[in-house]
């Protein structure tokens, strides 16, 4: 018998790929612009009410003296003085003298305590009635409380004195005030004057730098105790 031939197989197709379908893109989102943001108004200081001032009632003018000035007023520029330092310029008035000078150009604290210094001299005259003194050596000035008449030997001993304080401050000449007191402490003469070495004899002199040599002691022997 003649073979029957087999049908020969059906070769199965490679399928062919289907192109992938374009994937649509998605549009992207435009940003939306920011809000700009609105300005936040401050609330404004609520206004302080000012309180109505009432008017003073307006004084009426009247009549006054005019304070006398005295030509020693005008030459201490107004300048008040202690009490014992006016009654002193009362009676020497408005010359150009050391006395004007430190009553222009000390300090109230210097001329206070010069004030308070003559006070005390006074009050211990009244125990052992003895002349005091005491030196503002800034203006080169010696005051002088007397206790006693002016006569001779009162002047004598207060002349040498004053040259101790000359010879003490190492200085030509020397200012001094003597003040001259009445019952109830009443200023009763200022005597001013400027003395120089050469007012002394040498036997003045000799004798005024003995007792400022002993000032000298005794201001060192206070300043060591």
């Amino acid at each position: 018998e003649t073979p029957v031939a087999e049908p020969e197989s059906v070769k199965e197709e490679t399928p062919v790929a289907e192109p992938e379908s374009v994937k649509e893109e998605t549009p992207v989102a435009e940003s939306k612009p920011a809000k700009e943001e609105a300005p936040v108004v401050e609330p404004e200081p609520a206004k302080e009410e000012t309180p109505e001032v009432e008017e003073e009632p307006e004084e009426e003018p009247f009549i006054e003296d005019l304070e006398p000035t005295s030509e020693l007023d005008a030459a201490l520029g107004g300048r008040v003085l202690p009490p014992h330092f006016q009654e002193i310029m009362d009676m020497l008035g408005a010359k150009d003298t050391v006395m004007l000078t430190m009553c222009k150009q000390a300090s109230d604290k210097l001329l206070d305590t010069a004030d308070k210094l003559i006070g005390r001299a006074r009050d211990a005259q009244k125990t052992d009635g003895k002349d005091k003194m005491f030196t503002i050596d800034k203006f080169q000035l010696t005051f002088v409380i007397a206790s006693r008449k002016d006569d001779k030997l009162s002047e004598y001993d207060r002349k040498e004195n004053i040259g101790a304080m000359m010879f003490v401050n190492g200085k030509d000449s020397w200012n001094s005030v003597t003040l001259f007191y009445g019952g109830g402490d009443k200023l009763q003469h200022v005597h001013l004057q400027s003395t120089s070495q050469s007012d002394y004899s040498q036997m003045e002199w000799k004798y005024a730098t003995g007792i400022g040599q002993r000032i000298l002691a005794k201001r060192k022997q206070r300043g060591n105790a």
